[in-house]
C-alpha cells in the first residue's frame, strides 16, 4: 500500500463526509425555518 493511494483515500473519505455534512446542515436549516414562518408556495415544500 502506496502512501499516495492512502491519502487519495483519505481525501476522497473526507470530501465526501464534507459534502453529506453540508447538505444535512443546509436541510437542517431549511426545516428550522419552515418551522417559523409558514411556505408560501406548498409545492417546495420537502419532506
Amino acid at each position: 500500500m502506496e502512501i499516495n493511494e492512502l491519502i487519495n483515500k483519505i481525501v476522497i473519505a473526507f470530501s465526501l463526509l464534507g459534502i453529506v455534512l453540508a447538505f444535512r446542515y443546509l436541510d437542517g436549516r431549511a426545516k428550522a425555518r419552515k418551522k417559523f414562518r409558514k411556505p408560501k408556495y406548498k409545492q417546495y415544500k420537502l419532506d
